[in-house]
C-alpha cells in the first residue's frame, strides 16, 4: 500500500509543463530509463518535484539500484524548499525512519547539496535580480529621446499596437544596426518608429579603463497607444488562466508571464527573470534562452556573462535556435580561431538567420584570417539577402562589402564601398574614425584585419 502511495505522488498533478509530464508519462509507459534522465536533467537546475521523484525511483530501484540513502538524499533535498508540501514531507519522513545508517544517508544529502542546493544554484547560475526591467526601459543612458509621430493613418483608424527593435550604440552615442525584431500591425509604425530612433542620442558607454565603447544588441520597444486608451495588454480571461497554470507550475504559464512583463503592462509588475527562472529549471528552452539574455546583457539582473553563457548553452543543445544565434555572436565577438569554428558550429543547422546574426557572420567570413572559415563571396551573399524594411544602416552593409572584396585582393572595389560607408555614417553623423582608417587601409592596399 506503501509503494502504491508514493508512485501515485507522482501523477498527483495535473497541469504541468511539457518537459515534466514528457518524465511523468515515460514513467508511467515503464520508461524509467527516459524518465530518469530527464528527472536528473531538471533536478541539477534545482526543480524541486524532480529532485523528489529522482528519490522515490531509488526507493523503488527503478532503472537505478535501489538505494535507500540515495532516496533518502534527494528527498531531504526537495523538500528543504520554501515549496514543499505536506504530503512530501510526510513521504520523507517515511524514508527517514528507514535508514540504519545516518552518518551514510547525510553523506549522500551533503554530496547533492554541495552541487544542487538553492544557495549553491544562485551562485552558479541564478541571476542576482536587482529591479524590474522591461524593454520600454533603457540599457543605455538616454541623453536625448524624440517621440514617434502618431501616423495619421493609423490615428483616423484607431490602430494601436508597437514595434519591438535591436540596435548597437557606438562611441559617440550614436544609434547603430538598427533592425526591427517585430512590429504589430506589421509594418504600420515601422517608418515612424526608424525617424525617431536616428534621432536618439545616449552617454558613450566607456571601459574600465574610461575609453568610449560600443554598446551592442540593445533591445527596446515603443508603444503606440491612442491618448486616452488604455495601455496594450493581456485580456483578463487569459490572464487568470495563465496566473492558475503557473502556480500549479505549468512551465508554459510561466514563461508566459516572463514575456507579458517584459513586453506589456501588467496588474502587478514583476521582474520577468523571476518567471523565466521558474520556466527555465524545468526544462523550458526559450525561458532558458531568455534567463541567458538576460544575464548576458544585465536587463534586470546583474551582467553575469558566465551565467549566461550557460543557461543558453542548455538551451541551444536542446535545439532552441535564438541561443544557438546568441551563441554564435558572442564567440564571433571574441574572435580567435577557436571561437569562430564554434560560431560555424552552432550556426551549421539554424535555417532562418536574424538580422543581427546574419550582420554578424557576414563580418566574420569577410575578415576571418582562418582559411576553414573565410568566405568573403558568402559574405556578400547574406547581406544581399537580408529582408528589405528590416535594417537600417547602409554604412555597415558597405563596410562587409569593403572587407569582403579587400579579402580577394580587389582594394578597387574595397576602396568604394568603404568611401561609400563614409559617406553614409557622415549622414548618420556617428562615429567616424573606424571607417577612416580601414579607408586608409584600402587606399594603401594593405587590410586591416
Amino acid at each position: 500500500m506503501r509503494k502504491l502511495f508514493i508512485i501515485l505522488f507522482l501523477f498527483m498533478s495535473s497541469a504541468v509543463e511539457a518537459d515534466f509530464n514528457s518524465a511523468l508519462d515515460s514513467y508511467g509507459a515503464g520508461e524509467h530509463a527516459k524518465a530518469y534522465q530527464d528527472f536528473l536533467s531538471m533536478a541539477q537546475l534545482g526543480e524541486k518535484r524532480s529532485q523528489f521523484n529522482l528519490g522515490v525511483m531509488y526507493y523503488h530501484g527503478q532503472h537505478v539500484k535501489k538505494d535507500l540513502n540515495k532516496a533518502y538524499a534527494w528527498m531531504k533535498l526537495a523538500v528543504e524548499g520554501e515549496t514543499s508540501k505536506p504530503q512530501e514531507k510526510k513521504i520523507f519522513q517515511t524514508i527517514a525512519s528507514k535508514i540504519e545508517d545516518k552518518d551514510a544517508a547525510e553523506a549522500e544529502f551533503n554530496k547533492l547539496y554541495k552541487n544542487y542546493s538553492t544557495a549553491t544554484l544562485m551562485k552558479k547560475l541564478y541571476p542576482v535580480i536587482v529591479k524590474a526591467e522591461n524593454e520600454h526601459g533603457f540599457s543605455a543612458d538616454p541623453v536625448k529621446i524624440v517621440d514617434p509621430k502618431y501616423p495619421r493613418k493609423a490615428a483616423m483608424s484607431g490602430a494601436q499596437g508597437w514595434v519591438r527593435f535591436q540596435m548597437d550604440v557606438d562611441k559617440s552615442g550614436k544609434p547603430r544596426n538598427l533592425h526591427i525584431i517585430q512590429s504589430l500591425p506589421e509594418n504600420l509604425f515601422v517608418k515612424d518608429s526608424v525617424a525617431a530612433i536616428k534621432k536618439w542620442r545616449f552617454k558613450p558607454a566607456v571601459n574600465e579603463a574610461g575609453e568610449p565603447i560600443m554598446q551592442k544588441k540593445l533591445r527596446y520597444t515603443i508603444e503606440f497607444r491612442l491618448k486616452g486608451a488604455d495601455e496594450i495588454s493581456v485580456k483578463k480571461e487569459y490572464l487568470e488562466k495563465a496566473e492558475k497554470n503557473a502556480a500549479l507550475g505549468d512551465a508554459d504559464a510561466q514563461y508566459l508571464f516572463g514575456v507579458w512583463n517584459k513586453h506589456l503592462k501588467m496588474p502587478k509588475k514583476e521582474n520577468p527573470n523571476d518567471w523565466f527562472i521558474k520556466a527555465a529549471i524545468q526544462g523550458h528552452t526559450s525561458a532558458q534562452f531568455e534567463l541567458g539574455r538576460s544575464l548576458i546583457m544585465g536587463q534586470g539582473c546583474i551582467s553575469d556573462r558566465g551565467k549566461g553563457i550557460d543557461w543558453l548553452t542548455r538551451s541551444a543543445s536542446s535545439g532552441q535556435p535564438q541561443a544557438k544565434q546568441l551563441l554564435a555572436s558572442l564567440a564571433i565577438e571574441k574572435g580567435t580561431q577557436e571561437s569562430q569554428l564554434k560560431a560555424v558550429e552552432y550556426l551549421s543547422d539554424v535555417d532562418d538567420l536574424e538580422v543581427s546574426t546574419a550582420i554578424d557572420y557576414a563580418w566574420m567570413l569577410a575578415t576571418s584570417n582562418n582559411k576553414e572559415i573565410a568566405n568573403p563571396k558568402k559574405a556578400i551573399k547574406i547581406i544581399k539577402t537580408l529582408p528589405s524594411r528590416q535594417f537600417w544602416d547602409e554604412a555597415t552593409l558597405n563596410e562587409i562589402k569593403a572587407a569582403a572584396h579587400a579579402a580577394q585582393g580587389d582594394f578597387k572595389k574595397a576602396v568604394d564601398y568603404q568611401e561609400d560607408a563614409l559617406d553614409e555614417a557622415e549622414d548618420m553623423r556617428v562615429d567616424l574614425d573606424e571607417i577612416k582608417n580601414r579607408l586608409s587601409a584600402y587606399q594603401k592596399k594593405k587590410l586591416w584585419f
